[in-house]
């Protein structure tokens, strides 16, 4: 069983592992291997300004410049997702991706529907929690960050008006001194990054959860720990 690879192993192995017909499965958390998979950025996103996958812009560029910050790692790692993505589809490996959306999305790029499996991550705890129907607060967990929606979540809990709860904003990302300097309203408390614990304690005792990302996701932490919690 293999977790990840992602510029942390020599793809050789699986050809190894292949021809020696030892059964191999790979566990897929996201979409990465297709997006590193073009060197022109029209052929990673063909409609719209941007990708559902992994949220790049094209910002009137040609290369894929899959890192923002990086050209050299951007090539090296479009090298690294075509040989992935050829080992994905034309091997004998078995994949485990966490949704039927993920495997219907690997079908249609002509992977064996009789090699890729769904195997969600696993939730050992459940909580005997009782849901407070009366809380004040509303929570959004996670990345502060462009692609999570951060923003247009704010916006959107500052356009709708509510006077009777309250949004609090628990984690850390690129956007969070921006964006609670810019935000600064009565009734949206920026709480920065908080231990796994207190976070848990802080959804329990909420009124319910929010997410607004823009990315195709496979299993949201804050929405399964929300559900755990009752």
């Amino acid at each position: 069983y293999v977790h990840n690879t992602w510029f942390k192993a020599n793809l050789g192995i699986f050809k190894i592992l292949n021809k020696s017909n030892i059964k191999t499965y790979i566990k897929i958390h996201n979409f990465r291997y297709i997006c590193t998979n073009y060197f022109k950025i029209k052929n990673h996103i063909k409609d719209g300004d941007f990708c559902f996958k992994c949220n790049l812009y094209i910002n009137n560029r040609r290369f894929n410049k899959y890192y923002e910050n990086s050209f050299i790692k951007s090539f090296f790692g479009i090298i690294y997702g075509k040989r992935y993505f050829s080992l994905i589809k034309n091997t004998r490996i078995n994949l485990l991706v966490m949704t039927d959306f993920h495997k219907k999305f690997l079908e249609n790029l002509g992977v064996d529907p009789k090699r890729v499996n769904i195997y969600k991550n696993p939730i050992n705890n459940i909580s005997d929690n009782e849901y407070n129907q009366d809380s004040k607060f509303i929570v959004y967990a996670g990345r502060i960050s462009q692609d999570k929606g951060v923003e247009e979540l704010l916006k959107a809990w500052i356009d709708s008006g509510i006077q009777d709860l309250s949004l609090k904003v628990v984690g850390e990302g690129p956007l969070l001194e921006e964006l609670s300097y810019k935000y600064k309203y009565p009734n949206i408390d920026f709480m920065g990054p908080q231990p796994h614990e207190s976070t848990l304690e802080i959804i329990k005792k909420s009124r319910g959860v929010v997410t607004a990302t823009k990315m195709y996701e496979g299993q949201p932490r804050l929405l399964c720990e929300a559900s755990i919690n009752g």
